[in-house]
């Protein structure tokens, strides 16, 4: 995993299995496909999912805000949003 490379060097065993059970989480909701295919549509799935779960809030800002994910989830909603715009 990219994210464990780049930012899980030195870190505790914790850290490598919350960004796992993360990426699993959203993998469960929005299904395992390359990044830049995931949309705005899989990002409130996986928001709604963590909530049904009954998941804290801050626990779910924690989530979205793991790097990889995070950037990936709002390169694609603000890339979509610009091409409905200029449409």
């Amino acid at each position: 995993m990219t994210y464990l490379r780049l930012k899980g060097s030195g870190k505790p065993e914790t850290f490598r299995r919350a960004a796992e059970r993360s990426c699993g989480y959203a993998i469960d909701v929005c299904g395992d496909k390359p990044l830049t295919t995931y949309t705005r549509k899989d990002a409130n799935a996986f928001r709604d999912a963590l909530v049904a779960r009954g998941m804290a809030g801050s626990s779910i800002t924690k989530l979205f805000g793991m790097g990889a994910l995070r950037n990936q989830l709002l390169r694609t909603a603000v890339q979509k949003s610009a091409t409905v715009a200029a449409g």
